[in-house]
């Protein structure tokens, strides 16, 4: 499965993936911006706003009435973070036509959808250039309960904080949401300034998965999509750091279960051709229930409630996560960074490596049939500069030794240590 890819206008580019594997139509559009300071919580805060209201539909309630007009259409969106750049994502999923009446009496919901997502998109509420104050004040509010619930979600808020100290003089250190230092700062008049700026500025992707003529879609698109002249902006490839010196960082909340978070900087990257063997080292290491981490820490040694780990293979950067006793604090970090040095050693049974093989396989296999997942995985190549096919990787994956495991495991080195523990709880600290 391979999608066809036009460049319509300067930074626009769509992307159609024919198949008739699926009974609706996906169609997704990223706006893809920089990862700033200036501009992380604004970002996020864009298409929370936009999804309020536009011209043909100003409120929330015409909004879903249009939606269920299309034969109940699904619609939401979105911010990620890929490296350093920030993706505002808008998601639309519709019928497909010929499950729908007979084919004299079509009804064109590729059509209608396209001309929804482009009323939504580019017929924003902007009287004079601002956004609805009511909107821009409520999703103000929404946001800020957002990014201060993160702190309900241990595991997540360590990373979280383990990032913010780890990759602290780069732009990747930002949740993808942003601050709530910055939401008072921002206006209806300076959000509507930054949708302007996206407008002319970011790398816009459509992608459009199911039973279309990718030419018809193609042309649609450029139709309705008519932007004004266009300066995009370029993306190097995301930036990396050396690991520098093993730092520790602690920090005491009211907390029953102490979290210790580990951020290490690999050599491999997504772009990297050794990735499918960054994969299965993963897999033994931390990415499944059969990996070393759950076996040995969790499960053998009974040393943590939950162990992982997880990779961002775009910045280069591998996390190791585990729910401890903070008594032993220093017993969990030996036992987890054991695993890691058996990797780097080779101590790898063929067991290990063949479930780890057929796990990443199952895990690609299943993405296929989820039509979001198949756009995902491609947007995040387009992305590094470096489309990749699933069933390319997938070879590549089976065909990895432990040799090539040792080898990506050696590039791993220990940068951060984040430990969240409760301050009237002694901790296994050494000093």
């Amino acid at each position: 499965m391979e999608f066809k890819r036009l460049s319509v206008l300067p930074g626009v580019h769509i992307n159609v993936l024919p198949t008739a594997k699926f009974k609706t139509i996906r169609i997704k559009l990223f706006w893809r911006w920089p990862l700033a300071e200036e501009s992380v919580t604004k970002t996020a805060l864009l298409p929370m706003v936009m999804k309020r209201g536009c011209a043909p539909w100003p409120t929330n309630r015409d909004i879903a009435i249009r939606l269920e007009s299309l034969y109940g259409a699904g619609f939401g969106m979105d911010v990620t973070k890929i490296g350093e750049t920030q993706n505002i994502e808008f998601d639309l999923e519709v019928a497909d036509d010929s499950y729908i009446g007979s084919t004299e009496r079509r009804v064109d919901l590729l059509k209608q959808g396209l001309e929804f997502l482009h009323a939504v998109t580019m017929q924003p509420l902007l009287p004079q250039g601002a956004f609805r104050e009511e909107y821009v004040t409520g999703e103000k509010a929404i946001l800020r309960r957002k990014i201060e619930a993160l702190i309900n979600d241990k595991p997540r808020y360590a990373l979280t904080r383990l990032l913010e100290n780890m990759c602290r003089h780069e732009p990747f250190s930002l949740y993808r949401y942003g601050r709530v230092a910055d939401l008072d700062a921002i206006t209806p008049e300076r959000l509507g300034a930054h949708y302007y700026r996206l407008i002319e500025q970011a790398v816009m992707e459509f992608y459009i998965v199911g039973g279309v003529e990718p030419e018809r879609a193609v042309s649609l698109v450029a139709d309705l999509w008519r932007l004004p002249k266009r300066e995009p902006l370029s993306f190097p490839a995301a930036g990396r750091q050396p690991a520098g010196e093993t730092r520790l960082v602690r920090e005491e909340q009211d907390v029953k279960q102490a979290v210790l978070a580990i951020g290490l900087r690999q050599a491999t990257t997504y772009t990297s051709d050794d990735y499918p063997a960054l994969l299965v080292q993963n897999g033994i290491l931390g990415g499944y229930p059969h990996s070393k981490l759950f076996i040995n820490v969790r499960e053998k040694h009974s040393m943590a409630y939950f162990a992982y780990s997880r990779l961002d293979t775009t910045k280069g950067l591998q996390f190791l996560l585990a729910g401890i006793d903070a008594a032993r604090f220093q017993e969990a970090l030996d036992l987890i960074t054991a695993q890691l040095e058996e990797t780097k050693a080779g101590k790898i049974s063929q067991e290990e490596l063949e479930a780890a093989q057929k796990s990443i396989t199952n895990d690609f296999l299943s993405s296929r049939d989820d039509a979001g997942q198949i756009i995902d995985a491609d947007y995040l190549g387009q992305v590094n500069n470096k489309p990749r096919r699933i069933e390319e990787t997938l070879v590549r994956v089976n065909q990895v030794t432990v040799e090539d495991v040792m080898r990506v495991a050696a590039g791993a080195t220990l940068d951060t240590i984040y430990f969240l523990s409760d301050q009237s709880r002694k901790d296994g600290i050494t000093k």
